[in-house]
């Protein structure tokens, strides 16, 4: 597997009001829905000079943060291909949940019961182990996942991404915590910019805040589209 991050331009952020939005639709092209249209900045500049078609979902999380403390999913892990007839994270990274309803923003909702192990031969996209066969996006399996690109940014330090080639099983939830990083280069996201990557391969994983903080996190999922 390859994991490869990619720095955009610069963003900005509305206001703190601890809201939270979780993997709300939208298309290319079409405003956001008035109940989020203060985001559309924020959105219109991590979408800058990406060239896509489907449909884009929007993840927010503004949260009082303490130091030393994660805003988000602690642990060394790649994100799923969001099934959105599931209301799930999975595809061909991991068996999605067959649990609907998260419970709460983030990844943390997914709780596979079986591992699956990248297919020989590396490639972006690593396959399941045989007799997996999760259902994505659009009718896509786990043998065959969509495209998708993973897009993230926070106005406060918190998160961090690897380059490099990498071997490993994916875990419950994408957990890569077996992975070996001393071959891997860290990146820091730093805040007030836009870091991308290719859903499924881009390593990543949050850090404790060094100090208190309100904290805002944007994540957009991007179908039909890979860095």
């Amino acid at each position: 597997m390859l994991s490869k991050v990619n720095q955009g331009g610069p963003v900005t952020f509305p206001e703190f009001t601890g809201e939270r939005v979780y993997m709300r639709r939208f298309d290319r092209g079409a405003p956001l829905p008035t109940d989020i249209a203060r985001w559309q900045p924020t959105v219109d500049a991590m979408l800058d000079g990406i060239v896509s078609t489907g449909a884009v979902y929007l993840m927010v999380d503004q949260r009082a943060v303490q130091s030393g403390s994660f805003h988000r999913r602690p642990g060394l892990h790649v994100d799923g291909y969001w099934c959105d007839g599931l209301l799930a994270h999975g595809g061909n990274i991991y068996p999605p949940s067959h649990h609907a309803a998260p419970r709460a923003p983030g990844h943390r909702a997914i709780a596979p019961s079986h591992h699956a192990t990248p297919s020989p031969g590396g490639g972006h996209r690593g396959a399941q182990s045989p007799g997996h066969r999760g259902v994505g996006p659009g009718g896509h399996t786990s043998g065959a996942g969509p495209q998708e690109a993973l897009i993230v940014a926070s106005d406060v330090m918190g998160c961090r991404g690897f380059e490099g080639e990498w071997h490993g099983r994916f875990g419950n939830g994408g957990d890569c915590s077996d992975v070996a990083l001393e071959t891997l280069t860290a990146v820091d996201f730093e805040p007030g910019r836009v870091w991308f990557g290719e859903t499924g391969a881009m390593l990543h994983e949050s850090i404790p805040l060094r100090r208190d903080a309100l904290r805002t996190v944007v994540r957009l999922n991007v179908t039909n589209w890979l860095p």
